[in-house]
């Protein structure tokens, strides 16, 4: 980060101060959230207004965290008399004046990225490629937006000798800002396709709107098929531009020949000099990235002894943070793709998030380009100490010659690391591994999942925080949201979903039974937690743990109420109307009755109250619906003025919540809607937050008449190649999808049936002539192939598919 003055930065933004200034110290980090502070007090705290938040209404929790320097477009009387406060009319524009003032002190190659996708491919892989021929800065994940490329400028080290920052626009204005914090240099236009089509009246304008960020750049590189498609456009626009064109016609300034040769592809590249390159990918998206990168390398003029190395070592680029639990209970963050400050702070970030109260463990490899070495060991040293870290691995020459860190572990390379594993406790850790590719860390990743499943499911916890907050906008502010994570988050893991959602302010967790509500205590979720089907002898652990049951008959209430008193405490509850469902629950009349009874029982806190909907998401049952509504309406009423007191009233779950507005009372509860199923027609459309993949174990020919699986169900008729993968009815694939009910999907390759009875461990898939080969990936459902399509194959509903997937399928979890 760039000395900046308090006067300086008042300069630069058109802010001015509120009593005190900055402090002379250099600023360290820019937080735009509360939830990624610590403790640093040189840090500032920028509070961002947009239509749906206020940074502002965060200014207090910011300085709580330790931060006591603060760019606010209104002064906080709520701050204590330390806290500087810089005034802008506008924070989000103030960031960017601050990141073009920084850019203007950088002199070195800036490289600038757009397209519809394979922007983040693009950078990390060309990083990988020059950090050991040159010092090169990148932007951190995807930091591409309004808010991110302003955010990943301001770190920018003056010393590197190259940038590369990608750019990245959903509707029109937007990348004119953008061109001029990034100014490229060299520009590359990766692809164009649809995505963010609902941003532009056209392609045509998508496309203008994207070549904007080439405007002032030296030299364009892209695809020979969108030079093709928009040339005259181009030439238009850029007459000054250089414009490299990379592509399989005669004319293209990098003529490319390609072959598939097993897994990989080998490249000849002709301008006019050959060079001929493997790269360790077969898929178009991949290929045509990286080809893109491979001529920016040699557009840079930097050496080509020792490329292919390099490019052997690449790998898919996870474009999320992910992890998944061993056969120990241990959380494994696997980020072993590339190290950087930043990369290493976001990725520290999400250890922070994911460990709870489990003890944190770093596993680190040698920076690519440390320079200052002492200077660099010190820097994570800070890191290591403001993080709380239990123990440090480190891997490297230059880690096991400094030994900079006390107490930490030292290795020479990862495979002397895996050689000595087995003398380590990870047990109940949550473990980051970040790595520079070189040092490919992701051996020790696998290592570290021993026993581990073909078959897994994913969780992308960052489509259920997008469904959180499409399903939210559906709702009026005052509106709470109870988040149902029973049956383990409908197969997704309650602990790990509650606790992103309550990282996310949701109101109240549902859980089914106690013994849920007391796991997740035991992970740290403070919010209030209803238990709706409690067990009256675990009273005494509903107590114990602060959950509140949901309450359906008066002895229930009198039990707990005994217990309460020994206690000392009183207890929340949710008092159960039956309306129309007709399985747990008082009747509208008994309340009536039994009043008095309720009234008597001085530690119980009657907090809310609560029924169900039985057909909301069903059209033709909408006058019993909203029958259900009014009973409930009438109910509530006669109990608040009953008990003189406002009650938490709730009845809609995800249909209720879209389809019946009336329905939304104090507080909604969302299931399935988290996990991307809409059970209506209605908006919003929501995303599909779990993959239930698997892996092709054997290949095999059946000859006429040789049957497959169990009780010989399928008889080839003809020569047959049959695919044979371990997911089996004990994992979740009903038994009753075989005999040609239901297919899987290969990606880029098509669908194909299952063939035969599905067994308990695996099932058997006919491939027909798709290049199908071992070890490829499966898709049951996901994302490419829909959840309900499994569902109407069984004759039933994408609630029991996800509910009955079974704990030996391994859960990945990952935000994108």
């Amino acid at each position: 980060m760039l000395p900046n003055s308090a006067v300086k930065l008042s300069e630069i933004t058109g802010g001015y101060f509120k009593s005190l200034t900055f402090g002379e110290q250099p600023i360290s980090k820019v937080f735009t959230d509360t939830r990624k502070i610590y403790a640093d007090p040189n840090a500032v705290f920028v509070a961002l207004k947009g239509p749906n938040y206020d940074g502002h209404n965060f200014l207090l929790t910011a300085y709580k965290k330790g931060l006591r320097q603060f760019i606010v477009q209104q002064f906080s009387d709520e701050l204590p008399e330390d806290a500087a406060q810089l005034k802008v009319k506008d924070s989000l524009f103030a960031l960017h004046q601050w990141a073009v003032f920084v850019r203007k002190q950088f002199f070195g190659t800036v490289i600038g990225v757009t397209g519809s996708n394979g922007k983040t491919m693009f950078k990390e892989w060309l990083a990988t490629l020059v950090e050991e021929e040159l010092p090169i800065f990148k932007n951190p994940k995807s930091y591409n937006s309004q808010l991110g490329v302003p955010l990943s400028i301001l770190p920018l080290n003056i010393n590197s000798a190259m940038a590369v920052f990608e750019a990245g626009i959903s509707t029109t204005g937007e990348m004119e800002r953008l061109e001029r914090l990034i100014r490229p240099k060299i520009g590359v236009f990766t692809h164009l396709g649809s995505a963010h089509d609902e941003g532009f009246e056209s392609r045509q304008q998508k496309f203008e709107e994207k070549l904007k960020l080439f405007q002032n750049a030296k030299t364009l590189i892209l695809p020979d098929t969108i030079w093709t498609e928009f040339q005259e456009h181009i030439e238009a626009k850029l007459p000054e531009t250089k414009i490299i064109r990379v592509g399989k016609t005669m004319d293209s300034d990098y003529r490319v020949i390609t072959q598939t040769q097993g897994d990989q592809t080998q490249l000849v590249i002709r301008n006019p000099e050959e060079f001929i390159f493997k790269i360790p990918f077969t898929d178009t998206g991949s290929v045509q990235n990286l080809l893109l990168v491979i001529v920016c390398y040699l557009q840079l003029k930097l050496p080509i002894q020792g490329l292919q190395k390099r490019l052997d070592l690449l790998r898919a680029i996870p474009m999320r943070q992910q992890f998944s639990r061993t056969h120990t209970n241990a959380i494994i963050i696997n980020d072993s793709y590339s190290l950087d400050w930043e990369s290493l702070e976001i990725a520290l970030d999400f250890l922070d998030k994911q460990a709870v109260d489990r003890k944190k463990v770093l596993i680190i490899s040698d920076f690519p380009d440390q320079g200052n070495k002492e200077a660099a060991f010190d820097q994570l040293k800070t890191q290591i100490e403001a993080r709380g870290l239990e123990k440090v691995y480190c891997v490297g020459p230059d880690f096991h010659a400094y030994q900079p860190i006390e107490g930490a572990v030292y290795f020479q390379s990862t495979e002397e690391f895996i050689h000595q594993l087995p003398q380590y406790n990870f047990e109940e850790r949550a473990v980051l591994i970040k790595g520079a590719r070189k040092f490919q860390l992701e051996k020790l990743a696998l290592a570290l999942q021993s026993q581990r499943h073909q078959t897994i499911l994913e969780i992308n916890l960052s489509a259920i925080l997008r469904n959180f907050e499409s399903l939210r906008l559906q709702l009026q502010p005052k509106t709470k949201i109870m988040a149902m994570v029973k049956a383990a988050a409908y197969g997704g893991g309650h602990t790990e979903v509650a606790n992103i959602l309550e990282s996310q302010g949701v109101d109240y967790i549902g859980v089914a039974f106690t013994q849920e509500g007391r796991r997740l205590r035991e992970a740290g979720i403070k919010c209030p937690i209803l238990v709706l089907n409690p067990w009256m002898d675990e009273a005494d652990e509903i107590i114990q743990n602060q959950l509140t049951p949901a309450i359906y008959r008066l002895e229930n209430l009198q039990h707990l109420n005994e217990l309460a008193k020994k206690s000392g405490k009183k207890v929340p509850v949710h008092l159960k109307l039956e309306t129309g469902m007709n399985r747990l629950g008082f009747e509208k009349e008994e309340f009536k009755e039994i009043l008095p009874q309720i009234q008597a029982l001085t530690f119980i806190e009657v907090e809310g109250i609560y029924s169900h909907l039985a057909a909301a998401d069903e059209s033709n049952f909408d006058a019993f619906t909203q029958e259900q509504v009014s009973i409930f309406t009438e109910t509530a009423d006669f109990l608040e003025s009953s008990l003189n007191k406002k009650l938490l009233k709730h009845l809609a779950n995800t249909a209720g919540t879209l389809r019946f507005k009336s329905a939304h009372f104090d507080m909604v509860r969302l299931g399935i809607g988290l996990y991307g199923y809409n059970p209506t027609k209605c908006d919003p459309q929501l995303e599909l937050a779990m993959q239930l993949k698997s892996t092709v174990s054997q290949i095999k020919t059946l000859k006429i008449g040789q049957s497959a699986g169990y009780s010989r169900k399928f008889i080839a008729d003809k020569e047959t190649r049959i695919a044979i993968i371990p997911i089996g009815y004990a994992d979740g694939l009903p038994r009753s999808s075989g005999n040609y009910q239901f297919k899987v999907l290969f990606p880029d390759l098509g669908f194909a049936p299952i063939v035969g009875n599905v067994c308990m461990d695996m099932c058997m898939i006919d491939i027909g002539e798709l290049p199908v080969k071992e070890g490829d990936t499966v898709v049951i459902f996901g994302p490419e192939h829909p959840i309900e399509t499994l569902a109407t194959a069984n004759n039933t509903i994408p609630y029991e598919i996800l509910a009955r997937i079974s704990e030996r399928v391994k859960r990945v979890y990952f935000e994108d």
